[in-house]
């Protein structure tokens, strides 16, 4: 009786505005059904559909509403909402009509690709009675999103590709073809793992006869499979029948050159391409590491490299040695000799480089590092991160925060960043006034040491991630919070020449990369206590956090999609005014991964247009 009672209660009392769970949904869709209202049942449906996806739990219902009306009746002709459109589709399905199923179902899929559509598409595609392949391509295309000019994939990339992959095995196995279907599946086949596969379906597509399109993805899949002379034989067939894409073709032959042990090969393919006015900072980058490894002798027919620096006197010789500095330095911040895709991570923010916070107090402290503290107060128009005004702190050479007189004109409100946006079990920093106070104590000596260790190393995502896994291990998952606390203490000396701001900075970062790899379980101590730092109230803090965790869903495919959420909710709780000092790396850490849906790949790109246009102005 109270289980009935309690349903009831449920299904008399919802709103419209916010989807509850798919259950409910479903019971309220079955209720309006029962009462004679289609329409509002299929409002609930679609709810209940798509907090579902991949799954055919409501598909009877589904049917039952279809009966009770008609597709016409049910949807407008022109339906544009990523719902209404999966529950046209489903409601498609459910009629026999797979073929225009399969057609707006793609459409969404490759728009929400957060969501597991593929469990719908595959076996759809393989049912319908006559398919157009091109409907399936942009779907095709999504793994290459965030993958693009990158061959050696992390765990998530290609559990992602192996996912769209069914689509494709299902759209190869139907008699209908096409050159681009062949090509586009090679591509997600090749991302997948699955390098015979990848070859096969690019020698289908140019059985349709010669493109671009499928000879690239057929050198690319022999890439991969250390086929050199294939790959590059193929690149060369693309070259002469579309000769504007010379230089591009020229680009990915120096890569092969590179990846068979050709560096000189490599270096000379890519400064043919730089010396035509091509502005790509991938072949800079693999041009200055390739010019350091190969140590190119200068003779009379070489012009003096822009950079003086780059010259350095042999004194045995007697020559002038090409020594590209910045090839030095890239090679000692990975540990090891580049491969090609390092050229497209070494020019990402917070990947390849860490950017300097761009919070206003942080040009004040640029102004005012060697001045007195008696002479400072600050005043900003919006309340700042408390990092800030620790750094500053610092700057001035002590450790407390209230310290520094501090004026905010106005605090954001709704949500408050100064207080948690979701229940944590932890924060770091609580506030009296707008006055911020340090909530956890001190680390121990052993973790202090740990975190300034591995912030004192030259800055490489990649490189730091990897640093990190045996040191956070051997922590072990009992120190998450003692590692949290680094982020916001210091014990150790601040390095000789690096800025206050900058050594916080690589410290948090440092203790987020330490926190994740406190436990190797799925989703533990790591996580756990990288979701409360991110949960927390807004700072740099988080920023680290981000990076920490899309670092960690890059590598355990199972966490990805709980990561990729709780970001997403983290953006849905940012304030609207002010600076949103995390904003800058969540744009452009969360696109890297793989399952990231188009319209927040929009909002983040759109972050950057502004921030852009603002340094223009």
């Amino acid at each position: 009786m109270l289980g009935t009672l309690r349903a009831e209660v449920a299904v008399d009392d919802h709103s419209h505005d916010e989807p509850e769970n798919a259950e409910r949904e479903a019971a309220i869709a079955e209720q309006a059904l029962a009462e004679g209202d289609p329409q509002h049942a299929l409002h609930h449906l679609t709810n209940a559909l798509f907090g579902t996806v991949g799954e055919e739990t409501h598909f009877a219902l589904a049917r039952r509403v279809l009966a009770a009306s008609s597709l016409n009746a049910l949807f407008e002709p022109n339906e544009d909402t990523d719902r209404r459109l999966t529950a046209k589709a489903v409601m498609l399905h459910v009629a026999g009509h797979d073929a225009d199923a399969v057609e707006l179902l793609a459409d969404v899929a490759a728009f929400r690709v957060d969501l597991p559509f593929e469990r719908w598409l595959a076996p759809w595609v393989r049912t319908a009675s006559a398919l157009d392949p091109s409907a399936l391509l942009s779907y095709l295309m999504t793994p290459a999103r965030s993958t693009v000019g990158r061959v050696r994939l992390r765990p998530s990339e290609i559990a992602h590709a192996a996912a769209v992959s069914e689509v494709a095995d299902a759209l190869l196995a139907r008699p209908e073809q096409s050159a681009e279907a062949c090509a586009c599946a090679s591509g997600v086949y090749r991302r997948a793992g699955r390098t015979t596969d990848a070859i096969a379906a690019a020698e289908r597509s140019l059985a349709f006869g010669e493109s671009y399109m499928g000879l690239t993805m057929l050198a690319l899949g022999k890439r991969v499979a250390g086929d050199f002379d294939g790959a590059h034989a193929a690149f060369e067939r693309a070259k002469r029948i579309a000769p504007g894409s010379a230089l591009t073709i020229d680009a990915d032959l120096g890569r092969i050159a590179w990846e068979a042990g050709d560096l000189v090969g490599a270096r000379q393919r890519f400064e043919h391409v730089l010396a035509s006015g091509t502005n790509d900072t991938q072949l800079e980058v693999a041009s200055q590491w390739l010019r350091h490894a190969t140590a190119a002798n200068v003779t009379s027919s070489w012009s003096a490299p822009h950079d003086p620096s780059r010259l350095v006197k042999s004194w045995a010789t007697g020559t002038m040695r090409i020594v590209d500095r910045a090839g030095a330095d890239h090679e000692t911040r990975l540990g090891r000799p580049l491969h090609p895709d390092d050229t497209v991570l070494i020019p990402t923010p917070t990947v390849g480089w860490l950017p300097d916070p761009t919070d206003a107090t942080v040009n004040v402290m640029r102004d005012f590092a060697d001045e007195e503290e008696s002479v400072v107060r600050i005043s900003v128009s919006h309340l700042e991160a408390p990092s800030v005004r620790l750094a500053f702190a610092w700057t001035l050479g002590h450790d407390d925060p209230a310290r520094i007189p501090y004026e905010a004109g106005k605090i954001p409100n709704n949500p408050d960043p100064r207080e948690p946006w979701d229940h944590v079990p932890f924060v770091l920093w609580r506030y009296e006034g707008v006055t911020p106070v340090r909530a956890l104590p001190p680390p121990p000596p052993d973790v202090d040491a740990a975190v300034s260790a591995l912030a004192s190393r030259p800055y490489h995502l990649p490189r730091w991630w990897e640093l990190a896994r045996p040191v956070g291990e051997s922590l072990g998952p009992t120190r998450g919070r003692e590692l949290a606390a680094a982020m916001v203490h210091s014990r150790a000396p601040r390095p000789v020449g690096v800025a206050p701001w900058t050594w916080l900075q690589r410290r948090q970062v440092a203790a987020a990369l330490l926190i994740a790899h406190v436990d190797t379980s799925a989703a533990g101590e790591g996580w756990s206590t990288l979701e409360a730092i991110l949960c927390g109230p807004h700072d740099w803090c988080v920023d680290a956090a981000i990076l920490a965790a899309v670092e960690l869903a890059l590598d355990r495919p199972l966490l990805e999609p709980l990561v990729r959420l709780t970001l997403e909710a983290l953006l849905d709780f940012a304030p609207s005014e002010g600076h949103v000092c995390w904003m800058d790396t969540f744009a452009t850490a969360y696109p890297r991964l793989p399952r990231t849906p188009r319209h927040l790949r929009d909002r983040c790109d759109a972050h950057w247009r502004q921030r852009y246009a603002d340094d223009d102005g």
